[in-house]
């Protein structure tokens, strides 16, 4: 939080215990940091998660609907997308190290199947990011970052279907 932050929650407050000044939602609305989650996917709804310092917020987002969460003095945030289960026999991290290692092979051999190179190459760009997203859980997507002064956070998720069925969530807070 900025010192200028600091200094008008401070004299907010101070009228407040004094009781010479009221709050209103528009004041608590100047001290608050905002996140806003776009599902730009179709057909699919996600259900996401954004954490703050101090409280956290979740829904269900349907395909083509946007949310904004609000965190009161908050300094970080993190967005997450819970995956569903991709089949009762493999993990959404075993669907996604799968589809990873056969976009591999197809970009190394793409004569075997007659794969476009390039939509392979794009393709394993979008798994290895998914999975590196994923830490160390097995289904849960994060993105996170710092909030600057006057800037405001818009994270976007879609989904896609990769060749074997299974739904890759794509997360975005940048």
């Amino acid at each position: 939080m900025t010192g200028l932050k600091l200094i008008l929650v401070f004299s907010l407050l101070s009228g407040v215990f004094a009781e010479q000044c009221t709050i209103t939602a528009e004041d608590i609305e100047s001290f608050a940091e905002k996140v806003t989650v776009t599902n730009t996917s179709t057909g699919w709804s996600a259900t996401v998660i954004v954490t703050f310092d101090h409280s956290q917020s979740g829904w269900r987002i349907a395909g083509g609907q946007s949310r904004t969460a609000s965190g009161l003095l908050a300094t970080t945030y993190a967005v997450r997308i819970l995956a569903p289960a991709s089949s009762m026999w493999a993990s959404y991290r075993r669907r996604l190290e799968d589809a990873r290692d056969e976009l591999v092979a197809l970009s190394l051999t793409p004569d075997d199947s007659g794969a476009n190179v390039v939509d392979a190459a794009a393709g394993l760009d979008e798994v290895v990011g998914a999975l590196a997203q994923l830490g160390e859980t097995d289904f849960v997507q994060t993105c996170s970052g710092t909030f600057e002064p006057g800037v405001e956070v818009h994270a976007t998720i879609s989904s896609t279907n990769l060749a074997d069925g299974t739904r890759l969530w794509v997360l975005d807070c940048g």
